[in-house]
């Protein structure tokens, strides 16, 4: 099995070394590896140019354009994918040197596996002492949060040709919106206690909290049923006042 990787870039030198040091570690590169870049105006785009050089294995794709935001990036990349396995690193996101390893063994051995989920260490970034562990919970809690780890979460190609894109509309939870799309299309989902991803801080998410509580409200609105979603806001509310 061979696996596409995306990377969404706007003024990211500061973190992408590392990304990309994480993906060349691996002992299966990606087949394609599609970088969608914002209009950096840093040395982004000269650094995916060097890796580029650096891995001629590797069909890397660098397409700049002004996107409306991650949701709008994320799908641009996907008219480029070709590979069965689709895999999303976020450019101050960094993965285990073996990652892929594990993932397509995960793969491999369970073929009716559509979508596979672990977990990450949170991080303020790669020095820090103690990354705060993130494991993949019940599904049965979609209705209340996202219990997918989105960064440590890889997935069939085929899922985005049933599923579509990602919510242009959304800015902070678009990822809970996919997979809880995902969920209702009745993809096969597979959860493994294993890190895949160190996350660092400061996400969209994040940094927009009230934005993404209402949208991560919303989401759950549409897609299930109508008081969870209503009670779990104001818990939220309520707790961080």
């Amino acid at each position: 099995m061979t696996y596409d990787l995306i990377t969404i870039t706007w003024n990211s030198e500061k973190t992408l070394q590392r990304t990309l040091d994480s993906v060349a570690a691996q002992k299966q590169a990606p087949h394609r590896y599609i970088f969608i870049d914002g209009g950096s105006e840093d040395n982004t785009c000269k650094i995916i140019e060097q890796f580029k050089t650096a891995h001629p294995a590797i069909d890397v794709i660098l397409e700049q354009q002004r996107a409306k935001g991650i949701s709008q990036a994320w799908n641009q990349a996907l008219p480029y994918l070709q590979s069965e396995l689709v895999a999303l690193l976020n450019s101050d996101d960094w993965w285990l040197d073996d990652t892929m390893s594990r993932v397509l063994h995960h793969f491999n051995n369970d073929p009716s596996s559509d979508i596979l989920s672990g977990s990450i260490l949170y991080t303020q970034n790669e020095n820090d002492p103690a990354p705060k562990l993130m494991r993949t919970r019940s599904l049965k809690l979609f209705p209340v949060l996202m219990p997918i780890m989105h960064p440590a979460c890889f997935i069939k190609k085929s899922v985005y040709d049933e599923i579509g894109g990602f919510d242009e509309e959304l800015k902070t939870s678009m990822d809970y919106d996919f997979i809880y799309r995902c969920l209702n299309a009745k993809c096969h989902f597979k959860s493994v206690n294993e890190v895949f991803t160190y996350m660092q801080a400061g996400g969209m998410a994040n940094a927009n909290r009230i934005r993404a509580r209402q949208e991560t409200r919303d989401v759950a609105l549409k897609h299930g049923p109508l008081c969870i979603p209503r009670v779990a806001y104001l818990a939220r509310v309520l707790r961080n006042r």
